[in-house]
């Protein structure tokens, strides 16, 4: 499992982004911080039609989205609770 997530550069979303990913460390979640305005963001947007941020999409290794969360975030514990299920 992985857990993109998506955030704007340079506004609050990515502080808050940074911290889940540590806390998503932690409890043994791989995430990706996806700066949503990339090349590489807008692709992953696309295909997970990610249209608000900060964003968090959970998806399988294959790419297989498993849940995803837009503006209202959850906790990691409940990201870990879905990736770990």
């Amino acid at each position: 499992m992985i857990a993109y997530l998506f955030y704007t550069k340079d506004s609050p979303g990515e502080d808050e982004m940074q911290r889940l990913a540590e806390e998503l460390r932690r409890s043994q979640v791989d995430s990706e911080l996806v700066e949503a305005d990339s090349p590489h963001g807008i692709a992953l947007s696309e295909n997970y039609d990610v249209v608000v941020r900060p964003a968090v999409v959970l998806a399988t290794t294959d790419g297989t989205q498993i849940n995803q969360w837009q503006h209202d975030l959850p906790g990691a514990s409940d990201i870990s609770y879905w990736a770990h299920r």
